[in-house]
């Protein structure tokens, strides 16, 4: 139901990350896109960073901003300025009060800065 062919975004300042979600839903139903950063270093610990999630949506493809619905609504959510190390951004769906996921993004590695 969801791809992810783009993510993660990385802004051009080489550590601002982006966990947007370019998605198709071919289910009929609606769903809510969520996101967060895992430290592929720690793949077991607490995660690096929570996007949070974007509106619930039936749309058929489009693109998700996690961060952008309540609570959270504030662009601090939508990106994460990451310290240096290595990676991936884990996205899925809320479908029926059942939690769905992961598509995991490839991994991105931010340098020391």
């Amino acid at each position: 139901m969801i791809t992810t062919p783009n993510m993660p975004y990385v802004e051009g300042n080489g550590y601002t990350i982006w966990g947007w979600i370019p998605y198709q839903n071919n289910s009929g139903s609606a769903v809510t896109y969520c996101a967060h950063a895992i430290n592929v270093h720690n793949p077991g610990g607490p995660w690096a960073h929570d996007f949070g999630c974007d509106h619930t949506t039936a749309d058929q493809q489009g693109m998700a901003y996690p961060g952008r619905a309540d609570p959270y609504r504030s662009w601090g959510w939508q990106t994460w300025d990451a310290p240096a190390g290595s990676y991936v951004i884990s996205a899925g769906f809320w479908l029926n009060g059942h939690y769905l996921g992961d598509v995991e993004s490839p991994m991105t590695t931010i340098g020391s800065h």
